[in-house]
């Protein structure tokens, strides 16, 4: 009974901390996720993030055509049929340029060539579920249908604000940055950074071989001498883990890894002071946090941490950092049309 009280008393804590409604949402949509598996809440936090991603009146306008064709059977394809689901929007046909993916079936409807589409289907509605290809498949489908048949599930608008990760309006960032970026990858969010303002210097973690010689390269491309590349990754301690070596941002800590890592303590490698630390390290952000305590209570830098890896991560990651430093205040936000990238700021006033 008091462990139940125990996480109550953190939930009540952590929403209350939240600094603005948007956060309050997204967190109370990712716990009810988190403890029932319920992807009506999943669906519930994108339409929150994204804000007038699928309102009513696009709705009613789908609703009028007697055909509904999603184009695009890739990542995006669950969330955007989940939502159709949601709003009783009844699906025909899904189409792709994919071979391999035509003449199969999703969920009991056929996947159909682009060529099918535009030679059978032209009394439809396309929504458009791709994000990456969005402005090649609209130039596609102009070609053959009227701009109102054609219906992105998210617009530039949408897109461009996923491209915030990591420094949403929330971060002030300022000229004399000292950043810390674990699991940096090939560089590209320390490139960001540079973009913004004038760092002072750049910690960047990688414990990836494969994916360290793309940092090393993008480190050489930017021209930014003031950069310490960690072969390593976060960790609570100085020790060895087994690893799953991917050479890419899917690369983690695993039990059963084929290969060996070091791991470090942001407490242990840094001595001097540190204004941002940015987490997305697969699951480990929780013992790297716990290895930078000090850092952090000491220095109260802004944090990115990535908090969707493990359903535990929407508790047990606020409740440590406001147990570290009471005072900052938290900001939620979400990047993606999955439950992925979501992350947690933490900001000090």
């Amino acid at each position: 009974m008091n462990r139940t009280r125990d996480i109550f008393s953190q939930a009540k804590a952590i929403y209350n901390n939240c600094a603005d409604e948007l956060s309050k949402t997204i967190y109370m949509d990712k716990v009810l996720y988190a403890m029932s598996g319920d992807e009506r809440y999943t669906y519930k936090h994108i339409e929150d993030s994204l804000t007038n991603l699928f309102t009513s009146g696009r709705v009613d306008v789908i609703k009028t055509f007697n055909k509904v064709v999603i184009y695009g059977a890739g990542d995006n394809l669950d969330i955007v049929f989940g939502f159709c689901q949601n709003n009783n929007i009844q699906i025909s046909y899904i189409c792709d340029k994919d071979e391999n993916k035509q003449g199969k079936e999703y969920k009991n409807i056929e996947i159909i060539s682009p060529d099918n589409l535009v030679k059978n289907h032209l009394d439809a509605v396309i929504i458009i579920s791709t994000t990456l290809y969005l402005t090649e498949v609209k130039a596609f489908l102009r070609l053959y249908f009227k701009e109102e048949q054609i219906i992105p599930f998210v617009d530039e608008k949408h897109i461009e604000y996923m491209k915030l990760q990591y420094f949403d309006e929330v971060v002030k960032l300022e000229d004399g940055e000292i950043f810390v970026d674990g699991g940096c990858f090939d560089f590209e969010t320390s490139e960001l950074l540079l973009d913004r303002c004038r760092a002072e210097k750049i910690y960047a973690f990688e414990p990836d071989s494969i994916n360290l010689k793309k940092v090393q390269d993008k480190v050489n491309k930017t021209g930014f001498s003031n950069v310490e590349i960690i072969h390593a990754g976060m960790w609570d301690c100085n020790t060895i883990l087994h690893f799953n070596t991917q050479g890419s941002i899917m690369s983690r800590v695993d039990e059963n890894g084929k290969n060996e890592i070091e791991v470090v303590a942001i407490d242990e490698v840094i001595d001097g002071k540190v204004t941002f630390i940015k987490m997305d390290i697969e699951g480990s952000e929780l013992k790297a946090l716990h290895g930078a305590e000090k850092t952090i209570m000491r220095d109260k830098p802004k944090l990115a941490i990535s908090i969707y890896h493990k359903l535990e991560d929407i508790l047990d990651i606020p409740a440590y950092i406001h147990h570290l430093v009471p005072e900052y205040k938290f900001y939620i936000r979400h990047y993606s049309l999955n439950a992925a990238e979501t992350i947690l700021y933490a900001i000090y006033d």
